[in-house]
């Protein structure tokens, strides 16, 4: 019977892999076949997969242990390569888990042991048990969602709403200094909502982009220097022209119940009758 697996996932996107490893490490899969052939009336569970960086290594007995074995370090019974320093701990009497003191390495393999001998009574071959994980590498993807009129000045400037979405765990601190919004040279406010949960969807919204008599842009850049990811980013967002009533962006949105979501330069009259204006 194979063993289910937890994988801890810290990514919402499909990013280029890049792995740091051995030659001399047995492969992820084959490593993770052969634990769960030999060792399914021990383990039910472990790590596996591609895991955040932040995440901590579970493993899951079939049987509890007894309340001598409670007492056996947790630590001691976790060895791993590329080594990893941290605490051991037990989560009730069947689950033993490592929590890594500091992050991981991003886009790295690791082969974890679990010392079962310390634990059970098992034949010798299977004293150790042998498993394997690898780290998320860190990306970033930043999508314009929509371009709108300013509430405290409709006619004359605009704000831009967004989402900034990362591979793995990125702090705040991280996120604001990475992108950057200018006008003319000129930095732009910007309201973060930081997703403290999972560290990877973090929202924007900028405000006080003016409306100019000729055409502006503003700059959108991400320095990937600041989030360990070796490349940049530029996004240009026009900006209509003081005066002019202009279709900004138009696009399908397919959360929830899907429409089509149509920007324009000006705020429209709610009592505006669209019959035959806008066909789909």
């Amino acid at each position: 019977m194979s063993l289910s697996k937890t994988s801890l996932l810290g990514a919402l996107l499909c990013l280029p892999f890049v792995a740091s490893c051995s030659d001399k490490k047995t492969p992820i899969d084959q490593l993770n076949k052969q634990a769960d052939q030999a060792f399914s009336a021990y383990v039910s569970s472990y790590t596996s997969g591609k895991v955040s960086t932040r995440s901590t290594i579970m493993v899951r007995l079939v049987e509890p242990v007894t309340d001598a074995q409670l007492k056996t370090d947790p630590t001691s019974l976790f060895q791993f390569t590329p080594n990893i320093s941290g605490k051991g701990r037990w989560v009730g009497n069947n689950v033993v888990e490592f929590q890594p003191s500091s992050p991981l390495k991003p886009g790295t393999l690791y082969n974890g042991t679990l010392k079962l001998s310390s634990l059970k009574e098992v034949e010798k071959e299977l004293n150790n048990f042998n498993f394997g994980f690898e780290t998320v590498s860190q990306n970033f993807d930043l999508e314009i969602e929509q371009i709108a009129s300013d509430t405290e000045d409709a006619m004359r400037k605009q704000v831009i709403e967004g989402q900034f979405n990362t591979a793995d765990f990125a702090d705040s601190a991280a996120v604001v200094k990475a992108v950057s919004f200018k006008q003319s040279g000129s930095n732009l406010s910007v309201q973060w909502e930081i997703d403290k949960a999972n560290g990877t969807t973090h929202r924007f919204k900028v405000q006080g982009v003016e409306r100019k008599e000729q055409a502006s842009e503003v700059e959108v850049t991400v320095d990937g220097g600041s989030l360990g990811v070796d490349r940049d980013s530029r996004t240009v967002v026009p900006v209509a022209v003081l005066g002019d009533f202009e279709v900004l962006d138009v696009k399908v949105v397919k959360t929830g119940d899907p429409y089509v979501l149509v920007s324009f330069s000006d705020p429209l009259k709610e009592d505006q009758d669209l019959t035959g204006l806008i066909t789909v």
